[in-house]
Order: C-alpha cells, then sequence, then structure tokens
C-alpha cells in the first residue's frame, strides 16, 4: 500500500512541476484594433485573419478559406526585406496611426474577384480604401498563398 501512495504522490509531483513549453510560439497582442481581416472573392477565393504578436517580426495568420473549401490553417509569417513595408503598414493600421478610409471603391461589376481588407476589433469593423495602405496590404495574401501552396 506505501508503494502504491508513493507511487500516486511521485506522479502528482512530477505532473504539477512539469514546464509548458507554449512560450515558444508568439502571443498575439491586441492593439486598437485586433486584426486584419483579408476576404477575396470570386477567383482565387482566401479568407484570412492576421494578428500581431509580441516579436514585431511575426505575424501569425489563421486561414479559414482557401479555394472554394472551409479550412483551417494558422500560419507564422516572418518579417523580411521584402514585406517591410507591408509589416509596418499593418502595425500602424492595427494601432490606429494610419488612416484607414480613402478614396477606393470596389467594383460592382458581376466578373471577376473583389478583395476586402478590414480591420476590425470588438466593437467595430472597418474597411480599407486608403488605395496606398491597401497596396501594401494585399502583399500578405501572396506571402499567405506561397506558405500554403
Amino acid at each position: 500500500m506505501k508503494k502504491v501512495v508513493f507511487t500516486i504522490i511521485s506522479l502528482i509531483i512530477i505532473f504539477t512541476s512539469c514546464e509548458n513549453n507554449s512560450d515558444e510560439s508568439p502571443k498575439i497582442v491586441k492593439g486598437f484594433y485586433d486584426y486584419m481581416h483579408f476576404d477575396r472573392s470570386g477567383g482565387g477565393q482566401i479568407d484570412f485573419q492576421l494578428f500581431k504578436t509580441e516579436d514585431s517580426n511575426k505575424l501569425i495568420a489563421i486561414v479559414s478559406k482557401y479555394n472554394s473549401r472551409d479550412t483551417i490553417i494558422q500560419l507564422l509569417i516572418d518579417k523580411n526585406l521584402d514585406n517591410t513595408t507591408s509589416f509596418s503598414d499593418l502595425d500602424k493600421a492595427l494601432n490606429n496611426q494610419i488612416q484607414l478610409n480613402g478614396d477606393f471603391v470596389e467594383s460592382a461589376l458581376p466578373t471577376g474577384t473583389w478583395a476586402v481588407i478590414n480591420f476590425c476589433n470588438s466593437n467595430e469593423q472597418s474597411q480599407v480604401t486608403n488605395t496606398d495602405l491597401r497596396s501594401s496590404l494585399l502583399k500578405f495574401e501572396r506571402l499567405i498563398k506561397n506558405k500554403i501552396e
């Protein structure tokens, strides 16, 4: 009986003292907006959300639709020389330090593809119509597609 009690106590001590390795993955950081939501409809359909992390050189992307299929894919996007401007613009937009509104108007024609970029938090969702910001953020679509393919 003593061996059983000793074994149970030993197992409890071992399992409660184990370290959690979840610290290795980046944690999501919130600003004024919680995340960017990208939705391309029509050809080349993709729907994803981008989240800022504690590491300013990494973003978390969660893809929920890809090529007309529902999916859940989580990716880590790394900052490099080619996407530095897009990372900076995303950071400014998430922290409400850049104007989201502009003069971009999506085509109303029933053919082609449409890309909608929104910044979301618990209280609101704001569509990006600033053409310069929009052009910069569209680069994330290609980065994510390259990681998936």
